[in-house]
């Protein structure tokens, strides 16, 4: 998915340029697909020059194609309109590796969590199946008695060896249903955004990347022609989180009955959770001076900026909690073996 969607980056991308330096679309076209190393791609850019070929404008070719999301061929079409295609078609471009890139920022805050979560199940899993049964055996051969803590290990240990083949394939079948229940299944994962927008620090730098995307986007919209409205109702499609989509909906219908932005952020009653006040009073203000592209340019440049902050700071205080936690575990391994030892050498009469 990742590599489809950087070749389709790609694609808007050479597209813009080689138009830019002369070529005609058709031409161009051809030149990427030559040029496009996936196959369906491929096949898709052939279709598009034969419609171009054929008559139809550009936009129209795109149609279907899924290589422009549906709500960003009317960039395609005003600058056509407005002989202006290479200018919307590098926008088009810029946004999509805005997208790229508040994805990728997330992922890669993820990696060393995910990394270590899999190093404890590892550890978890090696102490249950090999460790625990056979320092059970060695204690019981010793004898003597056992503290709480080791007992418990070692029940767990006999456990898991006896059903291990059970529970494990059970356990991990659960973690993948809520993962696609609560992120990946369109019906229920409002579940998981919900949860995301409560978790300390995840739910800032996902109202910064939806505070960044609407304004990049409105920037956009903005400065290709087209009316607020259209560029809210763009944004309602646009996004998936589904608390910003009702919010988006909201103002477009406001605005399109005259009611101002001021007027629309103090009525819901959701938006200081969505939009931070100095973004309402900064939009607000723009509102009245007519310089609102700008700003909305602006919000999208500092909440970029907050963003990668936000991450740099959240995965430095996650990566010391991990090591607390994976010491933790090690701890409690540590004290169920030594705790028994220090009792039977206790125990012991040495003359």
């Amino acid at each position: 998915m990742a590599r489809n969607n950087d070749e389709k980056s790609f694609v808007l991308e050479q597209l813009s340029i080689l138009l830019e330096a002369g070529m005609d679309v058709s031409t161009a076209l051809l030149s990427l697909e030559e040029e496009v190393s996936q196959k369906d791609l491929k096949q898709k850019i052939a279709k598009i020059r034969d419609r171009v070929d054929s008559g139809d404008q550009l936009w129209q070719a795109f149609r279907g194609t899924n290589i422009i999301p549906e709500q960003f061929l009317s960039f395609i079409r005003t600058g056509e309109q407005s002989g202006k295609l290479k200018e919307q078609l590098s926008m088009v471009a810029a946004q999509y590796a805005r997208d790229k890139e508040f994805k990728s920022k997330v992922v890669a805050a993820s990696i060393y969590p995910a990394f270590i979560l899999a190093m404890v199940i590892v550890l978890g899993g090696v102490n249950a199946f090999v460790i625990l049964p056979k320092i059970s055996e060695t204690f019981s051969k010793l004898g003597g008695e056992l503290p709480a803590i080791t007992l418990f290990l070692l029940a767990a240990g006999t456990f898991l060896q006896k059903y291990g083949y059970i529970v494990a394939p059970l356990f991990f079948l659960f973690v993948a249903l809520i993962i696609y229940l609560l992120f990946i299944n369109k019906q229920t994962k409002h579940w998981g955004q919900e949860l995301l927008f409560r978790l300390p620090g995840i739910k800032d730098i996902f109202r910064q990347i939806e505070i960044a995307r609407f304004g990049f986007l409105l920037g956009l919209l903005s400065n290709s022609g087209i009316v607020i409205t259209d560029g809210l109702n763009f944004l309602r499609d646009y996004t998936t989180t589904r608390r910003y989509q009702k919010f988006y909906e909201f103002l477009a219908h406001g605005v399109e009955n005259g009611v101002t932005f001021s007027a629309l952020f103090s009525e819901y009653k959701k938006t200081d959770r969505l939009f931070p006040r100095s973004v309402q009073n900064l939009v607000s203000s723009a509102e009245k001076s007519g310089h609102l592209p700008e700003i909305f340019n602006k919000i999208g440049d500092i909440y970029q900026k907050k963003m990668d902050l936000s991450t740099q700071t959240l995965s430095a205080v996650i990566e010391p909690l991990l090591i607390v936690v994976v010491w933790f575990f090690v701890l409690l391994v540590a004290l169920a073996v030594i705790f028994p030892l220090y009792n039977i050498v206790g125990n012991l009469n040495i003359y």
